[in-house]
């Protein structure tokens, strides 16, 4: 025998299972349309976003190619400038002084260079016989 409240029981499951269905499938549907509304948007903006970066990179080349030609483009009017306009109006002592200097610095950085050389090549034979145990021969 069955009470009252096991009779109702399966009236309420039946009732809660039928007004749920159409919910859910309907919440379903909704939030289907929505994340694919969601995909579409990001997709968009996905596409636009690269049209504008492929747009902005050759525009920014250009501009930096622009930029690097008029630096070189001053830098040299202006050293050819000074040093054409220099080289008229300096006076020939001026100018013998600066190749004679020229010259006199060239020849000290060279005997620099070359004393470096022979030191460092010194110290190589010398760590050399040092490893070696032998005293060099000195004549």
């Amino acid at each position: 025998m069955m009470n009252d409240a096991e009779n109702e029981k399966p009236d309420v499951d039946e009732k809660a299972t039928d007004e749920s269905t159409p919910d859910s499938s309907e919440s379903r549907e909704a939030f289907k349309g929505l994340t694919d509304a969601a995909k579409e948007a990001f997709k968009a903006g996905a596409e636009d976003a690269s049209d504008a970066v492929k747009r902005l990179i050759p525009e920014t080349e250009s501009g930096v190619r622009n930029g690097i030609h008029d630096l070189a483009y001053g830098l040299a009017y202006a050293l050819t400038f000074g040093t054409t306009l220099l080289k008229e109006i300096t006076p020939d002592m001026v100018t013998e002084g600066f190749s004679e200097g020229s010259k006199a610095g060239k020849k000290a950085a060279s005997d620099i260079v070359e004393k470096r050389k022979a030191a460092k090549e010194a110290a190589e034979k010398k760590e050399a016989t040092d490893m070696g145990g032998a005293e060099p021969n000195v004549a």
